[in-house]
């Protein structure tokens, strides 16, 4: 554990099969947050499965090998054959094949061609397994640029313009120690949540130029999908034929709906926009909007969803800096609280 905090490597590469110890450093490894590559060198062939099985393999497979394959991030198969083999256990979805050199005596090299087979394996590990993860300082950057998107274009009121000039001094303090690695992992989030025009927008509007211009994700591995898209049903708007009147209270009703089926149940109808402009829009509806709160308080209580905006108040509050006096209801931070910004950070449509 000491070694791993004192390197703290982008990836932890595990060689062989069999070996407690690769059990116990590929838990630290994990524990540490670091994703975990095994090459088994074909320590998982049926062959080597089947010497000594009953006395040797089993107890360990059950012990910690099988668990091992699992909770790998990836396989590396270093021959067709080896592939084809860790293919058929079907432990591990997630393989990759780069063929190594094999000397008289057994030992393997590295040719010029597996070594960027090599660099570029792991950069794709490193890839997945940053998806959706911004530092602290690159999140206040696109936090504050979307803030900047959500503030009137013309704002008549002298508070919007004061808004607007404090979120880009705001902006301007925090760009000065972004590198260009931060504004390609800014830009790569931002594509993943679908917020690239919004986050081109407040771009335009705060006349930063961007060092590099990223139109497209990495190369990754696939991950398993966190929404489920469900089919529209009627019913679910039969309540609001009571609000016709009420059109930007509905609005407001209707985004908040949707967020919570999206981050609270983790599914999405056909068309929807994702949470984050959801979350955009929001801020921008309840901050520039007049609307009736107790209107808009009583149709959260008929959808039952009181307690969920309460804590999209919370993350509107700490996110976008919406003032308390803009919120319907009171935010409410809690462990219910901190799941919804996990959920949020982790849907994507990639």
């Amino acid at each position: 554990m000491q070694r791993l905090n004192t390197v703290k490597p982008d990836v932890v590469h595990l060689h062989g099969c069999w070996n407690m110890n690769l059990a116990i450093a590929e838990r630290l490894a994990k524990k540490c947050g670091y994703p975990v590559v095994v090459s088994p060198h074909g320590g998982l062939s049926p062959q080597v499965i089947q010497t000594d099985f009953w006395k040797a393999k089993l107890p360990r497979l059950v012990i910690y090998q099988f668990r091992v394959i699992r909770k790998a991030f990836v396989l590396h198969a270093e021959s067709t054959e080896e592939l084809a083999h860790l293919k058929e256990l079907g432990w591990k979805k997630r393989i990759a094949f780069i063929p190594l050199l094999s000397t008289e005596d057994g030992a393997h090299i590295i040719h010029k061609r597996a070594a960027e087979d090599f660099r570029t394996f792991y950069q794709k590990v490193i890839d997945t397994k940053q998806r959706n993860r911004l530092s602290e300082t690159e999140r206040r950057c696109l936090q504050t640029i979307l803030s900047i998107a959500a503030t009137p274009e013309a704002s008549s009121t002298e508070q919007g313009d004061d808004d607007f000039n404090r979120l880009t001094d705001c902006l301007n303090d925090i760009t000065t120690s972004l590198t260009e690695h931060n504004w390609k992992n800014i830009q790569v989030y931002a594509i993943d949540h679908k917020i690239q025009e919004l986050f081109r927008d407040g771009v335009r509007r705060a006349c930063i130029n961007l060092p590099t211009i990223v139109e497209a994700t990495p190369s990754r591995y696939n991950v398993k999908p966190l929404l489920t898209t469900v089919p529209h049903t009627a019913r679910e708007e039969s309540w609001t034929r009571n609000y016709d009147k009420y059109p930007k209270e509905l609005a407001l009703a209707t985004l908040l709906s949707q967020l919570h089926a999206m981050l609270k149940h983790k599914t999405a109808q056909e068309g929807w926009s994702s949470p984050i402009t959801l979350l955009t829009n929001l801020y921008a509806t309840l901050r520039w909007t007049d609307y009736e709160e107790d209107i808009l308080c009583e149709m959260l209580e008929l959808m039952h969803i009181t307690e969920f905006t309460a804590r999209i108040m919370h993350i509107l509050s700490t996110a976008f800096g919406l003032p308390l006096g803009f919120m319907p209801i009171d935010p409410k931070d809690d462990k219910e609280t901190a799941k919804l910004l996990t959920n949020l950070n982790n849907i994507s449509y990639s």
